[in-house]
C-alpha cells in the first residue's frame, strides 16, 4: 500500500537530512595562486576564503595543498557549487588513497542521492552505517534512502533500532511512512500517535493520522485529528482544507462552509473561493454568490459561469443570458454553458431558440465526440417538439459511436416501442440499458411500455410499479400505469392514475383528457 502523499514527505526528509548544500553556481576563473611559504598560511587563507564563500580563491588556495586534506576541501566546495563531476574525481582519489575515506564516501552518498543514483547512495550509506553504528544521522539517512526506493521493510528494521532516543520525533515520523509502505496500518498509527505525544506541535503528524483514519473509513477519528491540529494552529490551511473535503461528502455543508470562510479570510485563493461558491450553489444561496462575485473584476470563466447560475436561480434570465453569451462554447464547461443557456431559454418560453442553440452546439460537440449530454437533450427536445424522426436520427447516430450507451438505448427503444416498431430490438435495447442502470425509473417505464405494446400487460405492470417507486410524480409514467391497468380491466385504479397524471402534467395533453372522460362516462 503506497500512499502518494507520503512520497513527497520522504523526499523532503531526504533533502533536509542530506542535501543541505546550496545550488550556487559560479564560473571558475583560470586563476593561479602563488603558494605561500608556509602551508599553514595557505590553509588559514583557504579556510577564510571558504568561510566568505569566495569559492574561486578557496579552490585555488586548497589546490596549493596537494594532499588528501586539500582534495577533500576542494571536493566539498565543488559539491556546494553543484559541480558533481569535479567533486567525484577528487572523491575517487581520496578513496584510492584511503585517507579521509569516510568523509569522501559521505560526500559521494550525497552526490548520488542528488543525482537519484539510489543504488550507489545506498551502498555507500550502508558502508558508513556499518563503520559508525552509533551515528544516528547516517542511519536515518540510509532509512530515508530505503523509503525512497520502496524498501519499506529495510527502512522499518533500521528505524525500529533507533527508538531509544525518546526526543527523536523524526525517527517516529519516518517509521510511520515505513510501516504504511509495509502495509502495517497498526504500526503506522502507533508511530504517529507516539509522535504526537512527544511533539505536540508537529502539524504533519496530525495530518497524516487524519488521512490514515480517512483511508480506513474512520471519519470521526479523522475529523478529531484535524480538529486537534486546529487547536494548535486555528488557521492551519492543511487542517481547514482537510475538514472541508471530509465534511462535504457527508452532506455537512454548513459546517464545511464555515471552514471555507475561515480559509478565505486567512488563505484567500480562487480555489477556495470556488469551493465557497459551490457550497452556496448547493444551498441555493444565490444572493450571497452574486454579492461575492459581482464586485470582482477579471473573474475566471468558471466563476462567471457560476455567477450566471446564480442569476438563473434568482430568475434573472436576462442577466444570466448576458453572462453566458460571453463564455466560450468549448471544453467541459462549454457543455455546461450550453445546457444552462438552453434551460433558461426553455424556462422563458423561447423553445425555438433553445432548439436552435442545441442544434448549433451539437454540430460542434458531435464532431469532437464530446458532451453527449447535448445529444441527449437535443434528441429529447426534438421529440417534445414533435420532430420525432429527427430526434431519433440524432440518437441513432450517437448509438453508432457507442452501441452500449444506456441513455441512448433507452431513448431509441422507447421511441420504437411507442411507434409499435422493431419491438424485439426495442426490448433488447431497453433490457441492456436496465442491466447497466437497474434502479432507473425511466428505463423501467420503457421496458413496461414495450411489454405493454407486445400485449404482455401483466409483466408490464410489475416493471411500472417499480418505476413509480423511483419517479412517482412523473405524469407520463402515471399515465402509462393507467393504460396498463385499463388493459387489465382495472378501470377504477386506472382512472386514479389518469387523474394524477393530469394534475402533475400540463393542460395540453388532450389524449389524456379523452381517456379520463371515457372512464367517467
Amino acid at each position: 500500500m503506497q500512499i502518494r502523499w507520503a512520497a513527497n514527505l520522504i523526499l523532503s526528509l531526504l533533502v533536509s537530512a542530506a542535501l543541505t548544500a546550496g545550488c550556487a553556481h559560479t564560473s571558475q576563473r583560470s586563476a593561479t595562486y602563488q603558494q605561500p611559504e608556509s602551508p599553514y598560511l595557505s590553509l588559514m587563507l583557504a579556510r577564510q576564503a571558504e568561510h566568505r564563500a569566495d569559492w574561486d580563491r578557496a579552490l585555488g588556495l586548497y589546490a596549493t595543498l596537494d594532499d588528501p586534506y586539500g582534495w577533500l576541501a576542494r571536493a566539498r566546495i565543488h559539491f556546494t557549487l553543484n559541480q558533481n563531476k569535479e567533486a567525484l574525481e577528487l572523491i575517487e582519489r581520496l578513496l584510492a588513497e584511503g585517507t579521509y575515506a569516510d568523509e569522501a564516501r559521505e560526500l559521494r552518498t550525497k552526490i548520488s542521492a542528488r543525482k537519484q543514483h539510489w543504488d550507489q547512495a545506498i551502498a555507500d550509506a550502508e558502508i558508513l552505517a556499518r563503520r559508525h553504528p552509533d551515528n544516528r544521522e547516517i542511519r536515518l539517512f540510509l532509512a530515508n534512502l530505503k523509503l525512497i526506493t520502496s524498501d519499506f521493510k529495510g527502512a522499518r528494521t533500521l528505524l525500529e533500532t533507533m527508538l531509544d532516543a525518546p526526543e527523536d520525533g523524526v525517527v517516529l515520523y519516518a517509521l510511520s511512512k515505513a510501516c504504511l509502505g509495509d502495509q502495517d496500518i497498526v504500526c503506522a498509527k502507533k508511530a504517529l500517535q507516539e509522535l504526537i505525544l512527544k511533539e505536540e506541535t508537529f502539524a504533519p503528524a496530525y495530518m497524516d493520522l487524519g488521512r490514515l483514519h480517512e483511508m480506513l473509513g474512520q471519519k470521526a477519528a479523522a475529523e478529531e485529528s484535524y480538529q486537534r491540529l486546529l487547536e494548535i494552529d486555528p488557521f492551519s490551511r492543511e487542517a481547514l482544507s482537510a475538514l472541508v473535503d471530509l465534511l462535504i461528502p457527508q452532506a455537512r455543508y454548513d459546517e464545511a462552509r464555515d471552514y471555507v470562510i475561515t480559509l478565505m479570510e486567512h488563505h484567500p485563493s480562487e480555489e477556495v473561493l470556488t469551493k465557497l461558491i459551490l457550497l452556496d450553489l448547493q444551498a441555493e444561496r444565490y444572493d450571497q454568490i452574486i454579492e461575492f462575485l459581482s464586485p470582482e473584476e477579471d473573474l475566471s470563466e468558471e466563476l462567471r459561469y457560476y455567477l450566471a447560475v446564480a442569476h438563473a436561480g434568482r430568475g434573472e434570465w436576462e442577466a444570466a443570458l448576458a453572462i453566458l453569451d460571453t463564455l466560450p462554447v468549448s471544453g467541459e464547461q462549454g457543455c455546461d454553458v450550453v445546457l444552462l443557456k438552453v434551460a433558461v431559454l426553455e424556462d422563458t418560453g423561447q423553445t425555438q431558440q433553445a432548439l436552435a442553440t442545441l442544434r448549433e452546439a451539437w454540430e460542434k460537440f458531435s464532431a469532437e465526440n464530446s458532451c453527449k449530454e447535448i445529444g441527449y437533450k437535443l434528441s429529447m427536445a426534438l421529440e417534445s417538439a414533435g420532430q420525432r424522426t429527427e430526434g431519433l436520427n440524432v440518437a441513432l447516430a450517437m448509438l453508432e459511436r457507442d452501441p452500449h450507451d444506456p441513455v441512448v438505448l433507452n431513448f431509441v427503444g422507447y421511441v420504437w416501442a411507442d411507434q409499435g416498431q422493431h419491438l424485439d430490438e426495442a426490448q433488447a435495447m431497453i433490457e441492456e440499458a436496465l442491466r447497466q442502470k437497474p434502479e432507473d425509473g425511466y428505463i423501467l417505464d420503457s421496458l413496461a411500455w414495450v411489454l405493454y405494446r407486445r400485449q404482455r400487460s401483466q409483466e408490464a405492470f410489475g416493471y411500472l410499479h417499480r418505476a413509480l417507486e423511483y419517479n412517482s410524480d412523473d405524469p407520463t409514467i402515471n399515465e402509462h400505469m393507467g393504460d396498463i391497468l385499463k388493459s387489465l380491466g382495472r378501470n377504477e385504479e386506472a382512472l386514479d392514475y389518469y387523474l394524477k397524471a393530469s394534475v402533475l402534467g400540463d393542460d395540453t395533453n388532450s389524449g389524456l383528457m379523452i381517456k379520463i372522460r371515457e372512464l367517467l362516462e
